[in-house]
């Protein structure tokens, strides 16, 4: 296979997706794929990716495989989905904008990667559980 990154698709932001997982949530951000999972954020370009293809039990997860380095294998990132047509979906407008060889560095060097988030909090008042069980409790007395 080629090394040379020569994108298959115009430079245009990828439509709106975003198949569900149990544990995560996958979705397009302009010319990339943002993996959420496990308290970790992961956005990798659609130049780092190999393939996108559905997998198990009714076609309803998604595994992206990151182009690898020297003929090894990249990384492959898997979403345990729900829905089959939202996983099809995904995967043909991942597919669709790909490039047809990987970056000389491979996939995985252009993978960045964060934390959601390190304070604990979540959505709405801002309480953690424990917070908002004390909260209950105090009222109940």
């Amino acid at each position: 296979m080629s090394r040379r990154s020569e994108p298959s698709a115009p430079l245009s932001p990828l439509p709106s997706i975003t198949p569900r997982g149990y544990g995560g949530t996958m979705w397009l951000e302009g010319r990339a794929l943002v993996l959420g999972q496990k308290g970790l954020r992961r956005r990798i370009p659609v130049e780092a990716v190999e393939e996108a293809r559905v997998v198990g039990r009714g076609r309803r997860s998604v595994e992206i495989a990151l182009w690898g380095v020297d003929g090894s294998p990249g990384p492959v990132f898997t979403l345990d989905g729900r829905d089959a047509a939202q996983a099809a979906r995904f995967v043909e407008v991942a597919n669709g904008a790909r490039s047809e060889s990987g970056p000389p560095q491979g996939g995985a060097a252009l993978v960045e990667e964060r934390p959601v988030s390190t304070s604990g909090r979540k959505k709405g008042l801002g309480l953690t559980r424990r917070e908002r069980a004390v909260g209950i409790v105090l009222l109940l007395v």
